[in-house]
């Protein structure tokens, strides 16, 4: 027997799959412009020790090494909610909490660009609690 994707499944799935090209196209564009920093920093910066560059602009890169990791743990959890498995349903509320916890500390520092992540994360855990979605992965 199979089960119907409530509009709420429905809604989760796609946004975690604009969070995930959200975080890819931010991955992306760090990793890229970390490498770009230690160049511009190792052509331009002659006071300061080439190792300075090449740390920031490691630390850039590596930074965005990691959002594209978590860009594609977010379509595998898609892919899980669509499927309708129960596994994504707890790890996507797991990740969901700590995308939200992670994108508040960037902010607080000043950093905006962890907004719409925070909103998509946020409208993610409201939309899993709903009874209707919590039925569908048998969670009630």
């Amino acid at each position: 027997m199979s089960r119907r994707h409530p509009a709420g499944v429905i809604v989760i799935a796609v946004l975690k799959i604009v969070d995930g090209l959200w975080g890819l196209a931010s991955g992306c564009a760090l990793l890229a412009g970390g490498g770009a920093l230690a160049a511009v920093i190792a052509r331009f910066a002659t006071s300061v020790p080439r190792w300075i560059g090449d740390a920031l602009g490691g630390a850039i890169a590596l930074v965005g090494l990691f959002l594209i990791v978590f860009a594609a743990l977010d379509f595998v959890l898609a892919w899980g909610l669509w499927m309708l498995h129960r596994w994504a349903w707890w790890l996507t509320m797991i990740v969901g909490v700590l995308s939200i916890l992670g994108s508040l500390t960037t902010l607080v520092g000043g950093n905006l660009t962890s907004l719409p992540s925070a909103i998509i994360n946020g409208a993610i855990i409201v939309l899993l609690l709903t009874t209707n979605v919590r039925q569908t992965f048998r969670l009630d």
